[in-house]
């Protein structure tokens, strides 16, 4: 955030306050980081407690103890939310907070889960709405062979249902559309490209 020149003129003092640009008291503010799986060892494919610490932390200073912070994402339909919240520390997080009079929500984005192997799906009762891009979307002129769309469900004919030229459709969480502010976390990690036969 110092090399970001966040309220550089406070910087090391008590007044820093490094997000008073874009957080005013009384914001809904939605920490958006990365929990992607729950497999194995999950160090690798989520972002740590530690690191939506601080955020939250500077969050708080901005909100002047005014406002709604939840942190959320929606891993893979697969994923155990709760392991996940558990193992990265986040539940522990919360009642830290929670023990210093500060409420946070934690909560999954998720519109449908299904069980490891995809097995079964169930939708999850949660209050969403349909964006359609258009022709705006970056995937767009990649839509003339949307045979090769492929999402994080294993059934491609959903996703072709949602993307093809000139549609390109996405469910978004009322929550994330009702947010005044969102903070996208970043996690280091690389992806594996496989070839469709």
């Amino acid at each position: 955030m110092y090399l970001l020149r966040l309220d550089i003129e406070h910087f090391g003092s008590p007044n820093w306050n490094p997000f008073s640009s874009f957080i005013r008291p009384g914001d809904y503010v939605l920490i958006k980081p990365n929990l992607v799986t729950d497999d194995a060892d999950i160090t690798c494919t989520v972002t740590h407690a530690s690191i939506i610490r601080v955020l939250i932390d500077y969050v708080w200073i901005a909100l002047k103890g005014k406002g709604k912070i939840v942190v959320g994402d929606a891993p893979q339909e697969n994923a155990d939310f709760n392991r996940i919240i558990r193992v990265t520390g986040l539940r522990a997080l919360q009642k830290y907070y929670k023990s210093k009079g500060i409420g946070i929500e934690l909560a999954d984005l998720r519109s449908f889960v299904s069980d490891r192997k995809f097995v079964w799906r169930k939708k999850r009762d949660l209050p969403c709405r349909i964006i359609d891009l258009g022709e705006r979307s970056y995937l767009n002129d990649l839509s003339k062979d949307s045979n090769r769309f492929y999402g994080a469900y294993w059934n491609r004919r959903e996703v072709r249902i949602y993307h093809s030229p000139g549609k390109h459709r996405y469910m978004v969480p009322q929550s994330v559309l009702d947010a005044d502010v969102i903070i996208m976390v970043p996690k280091m990690k690389t992806h594996k490209k496989q070839e469709s036969h």
